[in-house]
């Protein structure tokens, strides 16, 4: 069975999620992107920051283990100050 990737929305998060990419929070009002389909025959929902899909994205390989993204800087930034 072939995988498919319908094209990624950019909805703003009526409630928190999780970025798959770097496990980080994806807060309440925050703009995120979340990208659907079907990968080796399973249907997926994936939830990325912004920042996050656009690394994935430049890298361009696609593939990659949940959870092994570095956050964004500014989510890193903001944690320091706490």
């Amino acid at each position: 069975m072939s995988d498919y990737f319908r094209p990624s929305t950019s909805p703003k998060a009526l409630k928190q999620h999780r970025c798959v990419f770097c496990y980080y929070p994806i807060e309440i009002g925050e703009l995120y992107k979340r990208q659907t389909g079907f990968y080796e025959g399973k249907a997926f929902v994936n939830k990325f920051h912004n920042e996050c899909f656009d690394a994935l994205s430049d890298e361009g390989e696609g593939e990659f283990m949940p959870g092994s993204g570095e956050p964004p800087e500014r989510l890193l930034r903001k944690e320091s100050t706490t």
